[in-house]
């Protein structure tokens, strides 16, 4: 913050800074976070900057997330994937806001939240992204649930994690489908915890590799 103090206003470097401030501050101080997105996006708009506007949209879903509004969270990731450009070396990239968009969906809008999983999974440019990959499969397999398919839910949930490399690190995320399987094997209720999920992919949006195997189709 301090540093971002030293870099005048209508610097391309300060908008930058600023949306990343606002993404590691959103979710312990929201209201610097919103201040920060706001003198960010004028700047972001009038140079042009599709990339730092595309990243000051998922930090908006992120606000709007903690404020217990995944509606409004889902369509300002919407508009994340809508600007961010493939490839852009930084920041959340276009799969992790994606999957973000179905989690929140997976609230209000089950066949929506299984399609937009669907497209995260089908993106041959999304599936190196583990966090990603991850989240959909998970939105994929508690739509299931939802809907009754307690039995699809679980092999949906055992072979995404059955395809994580076992020589490497657990991609953050994977937690949450494991506890899905607990919960059907116990026949407990499950409830998603997409802000906890949120903040993993805060913490390294791109995490660890998992297989690249095609998506399924069926029932999606």
């Amino acid at each position: 913050m301090q540093l971002l103090s030293s870099v005048p206003a209508d610097d391309e470097t300060a908008a930058k800074g600023r949306w990343l401030a606002a993404w590691l501050v959103a979710e312990a101080d929201p209201g610097t976070a919103a201040d920060l997105l706001a003198r960010s996006w004028p700047q972001a708009v009038l140079s042009g900057d599709d990339a730092t506007a595309g990243h000051i949209a998922h930090v908006q879903g992120l606000l709007a997330l903690y404020a217990g509004d995944p509606r409004a969270a889902a369509g300002h990731f919407a508009e994340a994937v809508c600007l961010v450009p493939p490839g852009t070396p930084s920041g959340p990239s276009p799969a992790v806001s994606l999957a973000a968009q179905a989690l929140c969906e997976a609230a209000f809008a089950h066949t929506t939240a299984a399609r937009t999983a669907h497209r995260v999974l089908a993106h041959p440019d999304f599936r190196d992204d583990a966090w990603a990959v991850l989240t959909a499969r998970y939105v994929q397999a508690y739509v299931d649930h939802c809907h009754g398919r307690g039995g699809r839910a679980r092999t949906r949930a055992r072979r995404a994690l059955a395809l994580l490399d076992s020589t490497a690190p657990e991609p953050l995320g994977a937690q949450a489908l494991r506890v899905l399987v607990t919960d059907l094997d116990a026949g407990r209720p499950h409830e998603p915890r997409p802000t906890a999920l949120l903040s993993c992919a805060a913490a390294a949006p791109g995490g660890t590799p998992v297989d690249s195997a095609p998506a399924t189709t069926t029932g999606v």
